[in-house]
């Protein structure tokens, strides 16, 4: 499904990424009309009912428990792990901290990069509080080199969701693809 961003270029979503893209745009227009919300809490209420809906087990900060990643949608066989849908890392909660920075942000991402799941979300802010749309440009660049100079037996595709929380409160979705060795062979 092609999804024109705010950016004005073309993102091509699958169904999945569609729905988590959507359920991410609306999250934002409520945190931003409804000041004082957590928004880390509010985006993973409405993602985690998604799995929830699906049948597979969620497990988050507010879902149970966090495993691995920030979320993670499973399915499991008696009390054996059988399959693993959804792994998405989130930092909405570092916005005040200036330590944590872009460094911070590649870290979680590459967490996604040696995760194991069909669905690999990743959902941040954009970087800095000026110039944009060059703010969402940068935290893209970054995702796209960390994403390049990796090195996999198989393609990775990534959904990158950027959120313009201090101008536009604009919700851009990113896909980021890697090819394989033999793909490059």
């Amino acid at each position: 499904m092609d999804v024109v961003t705010a950016l004005g270029n073309t993102v091509n979503l699958n169904e999945e990424e569609n729905k988590i893209f959507l359920i991410v745009k609306e999250s934002v227009e409520y945190l931003l009309e409804n000041k004082g919300v957590d928004w880390t809490k509010t985006v993973f209420e409405r993602i985690g009912q998604l799995g929830l809906q699906k049948n597979y087990q969620v497990l988050s900060t507010i879902h149970n428990k966090e495993w691995l990643f920030d979320m993670v949608w499973c399915t499991r066989k008696d009390a054996s792990l059988k399959s693993v849908e959804l792994i998405l890392e989130s930092e909405l909660s570092h916005r005040s901290n200036t330590q944590y920075g872009l460094a911070g942000l590649v870290s979680d991402f590459e967490k996604l990069l040696v995760g194991n799941a069909e669905l690999r979300v990743m959902i941040c802010c954009n970087e800095g509080n000026s110039d944009y749309p060059a703010n969402i440009h940068r935290v893209i660049d970054v995702f796209e080199k960390s994403m390049a100079s990796f090195i996999t037996e198989s393609s990775i595709r990534v959904l990158l969701i950027v959120i313009d929380d201090y101008t536009s409160g604009d919700v851009v979705p990113h896909i980021l693809t890697s090819r394989s060795i033999f793909q490059l062979a």
